[in-house]
C-alpha cells in the first residue's frame, strides 16, 4: 500500500508542477496599473457681452373693443402679441407679455371666467408694478 500511496502523491504532485508551469507568465509581475493621476486646469471666468438693457419691447397691436368682457375662451384663441395687449387693456402693468402667458394658463384652468376676472384672481404682484 504505500507504494500505491507514493505513486498517487507523486502523480499529484507532478501534476501540480505542469499546472503551475502552464500557468506561469513571462517577465516581471504586474499589479494593476493605478488610474492615471487627476489634473486640475485653472480657468478663468468667461467673457460675456452684457446687454445695455435688460428688456427689450416691441408694439403691441390694438386690443380688441371687448378686452375688458371677453371670455377666456376667447381669449385662449388669440396669438401672443394680442393676449400682450388684452392684459394690458385690463390693467396689467408689468410685462405684458409674460402676464399674457400666465393669463392664458389661467384662462385654460377656467374657461367660463373673463380674461379679466381670470387676471384679477392672480396675485397682483404678477401683473401690477
Amino acid at each position: 500500500m504505500n507504494a500505491r500511496l507514493a505513486a498517487v502523491v507523486g502523480s499529484a504532485a507532478l501534476v501540480l508542477t505542469l499546472g503551475m508551469t502552464a500557468c506561469t507568465v513571462t517577465g516581471s509581475p504586474v499589479a494593476d496599473p493605478a488610474p492615471p493621476p487627476v489634473t486640475f486646469i485653472e480657468t478663468s471666468e468667461p467673457e460675456f457681452d452684457t446687454p445695455t438693457t435688460s428688456t427689450t419691447s416691441r408694439p403691441l397691436p390694438p386690443a380688441p373693443a371687448n378686452a375688458t368682457t371677453m371670455s377666456c375662451r376667447e381669449f385662449v384663441q388669440l396669438d401672443d402679441d394680442t393676449q400682450a395687449a388684452v392684459a394690458k387693456a385690463n390693467g396689467a402693468t408689468k410685462n405684458v407679455f409674460l402676464v399674457g402667458t400666465l393669463l392664458s394658463i389661467m384662462c385654460i384652468q377656467y374657461p367660463d371666467k373673463t380674461a379679466y376676472d381670470a387676471l384679477r384672481s392672480m396675485k397682483p404682484e404678477f401683473w401690477q408694478n
